[in-house]
């Protein structure tokens, strides 16, 4: 398994390498950082993500306003988005405990309304913004650990599965199926077109 992480992993290295002029990679990880960010969480962070932070970089490009950077010099609330928000209804002592539980990949997300709309989902990471506070989203404990969802619960619309791995969602990106420029309403049309839902 990890052989294969490793592979493709140095296949988007090279992908990126190719665009360097115009992709900055923040610098890689080590393992005592990584280790420092699990042991502060208790969570174990899901193979291609950690793989990918220790030999591509700890954010830069990637989907719609870029990869966010794994904050491993502070133990603040890395539940919501961008550099970890200040949230002062979560606040420091209860993050780690949001990061274990595990995500409810079904209709258990509801007994956790109060924290997705204070912007933080249980179990999950927030890796990158849409707009609008819509954010992409590694899932690191219960089930779904190592997927992506699409979470539009700022305004209601749910949480939903991309049905991608941290891995083929980043290389979806540098293939062109993430652009950056769709309107939401064009992407949920795409993406989820079983929801008839009008955004």
């Amino acid at each position: 398994m990890m052989s294969i992480i490793i592979e493709r992993i140095g296949r988007i290295k090279n992908r990126l390498d190719e665009r360097r002029e115009s992709w900055l990679m923040l610098p890689c990880l080590s393992e005592n950082e990584l280790i420092k960010f699990e042991t502060t969480f208790g969570v174990t962070l899901p193979d291609e993500y950690r793989s990918f932070l220790k030999i591509v970089g700890n954010g830069g490009p990637g989907p719609y306003y870029g990869l966010y950077p794994l904050d491993v010099t502070t133990s603040s609330n890395p539940l919501s988005y961008g550099r970890y928000t200040e949230n002062t209804q979560l606040g420091e002592a209860v993050a780690p405990a949001l990061l274990q539980t595990h995500f409810p990949s079904g209709r258990d997300l509801d007994s956790f309304r109060d924290e997705i709309r204070f912007g933080a989902v249980p179990g999950t990471l927030a890796l990158s913004h849409y707009g609008c506070g819509t954010i992409e989203r590694l899932v690191i404990s219960g089930e779904a650990a190592g997927n992506m969802w699409f979470d539009v619960s700022n305004d209601g619309r749910g949480i939903h599965d991309r049905g991608e791995t941290f891995l083929d969602w980043y290389e979806n990106w540098l293939s062109g199926k993430h652009p950056t420029l769709w309107s939401l309403n064009d992407f949920m049309a795409k993406e989820f077109p079983s929801n008839n839902r009008s955004y």
